[in-house]
């Protein structure tokens, strides 16, 4: 509202925040050094903000659900039911959720760019108390990017540009742990 009360209209700088939610369920088995846990499932809940420009001049949303929908559930269908450990990249990256999150971070804003919206972050939730927040750094923000473990090549690949966010790594940054898939 204006200060005289009149709602103002949207303008070009207007945007959106636009919040989706999905599940996907997989299965995994996770080493730590000389500890490997016991294959096991989750229903990981994927929470996605996407920034959306107001379309000022028409007035028209900026995108449609439906086609946001499709674009992320074709990210996240390849890993639908499966054994995570068996498969790219998790065949060679530990597949903890915040290695998890971070590759759906990449592979979600690889298949939303089309539609004109970039991610702001991806939160991956193993279990109602614990999750993974990637992020899209702040303008101007000093912070340290921890780096995929694989280096300067798996950052390229996957298009990640993020910091992990709350919680603790399973892995250092940089360090490699091929999950057991046996």
């Amino acid at each position: 509202m204006s200060s005289n009360g009149a709602v103002q209209a949207p303008t070009a700088q207007t945007g959106y925040v636009i919040h989706l939610t999905f599940f996907l369920n997989a299965k995994h088995r996770v080493s730590f050094g000389r500890e490997s846990s016991p294959v096991h499932g989750h229903s990981w809940r994927l929470e996605v903000r996407l920034a959306a420009d107001f379309a000022a001049e028409s007035g028209d949303p900026a995108v449609e659900f439906a086609d946001l929908d499709r674009a992320i559930r074709a990210a996240i269908r390849p890993y639908e039911g499966k054994f995570l450990n068996d498969l790219e990249p998790f065949d060679r990256y530990a597949p903890a959720t915040e290695n998890i999150a971070r590759f759906l971070y990449g592979a979600v804003g690889a298949e939303v760019k089309r539609l004109g919206v970039r991610v702001l972050d991806v939160t991956l939730w193993e279990a109602p108390t614990k999750g993974i927040t990637v992020r899209t750094p702040l303008p101007g923000a000093a912070t340290a990017v921890p780096r995929l473990p694989g280096g300067p090549d798996a950052e390229a690949r996957y298009e990640v540009a993020a910091t992990w966010q709350p919680g603790r790594s399973r892995l250092a940054p940089g360090e490699t742990r091929k999950g057991d898939s046996g």
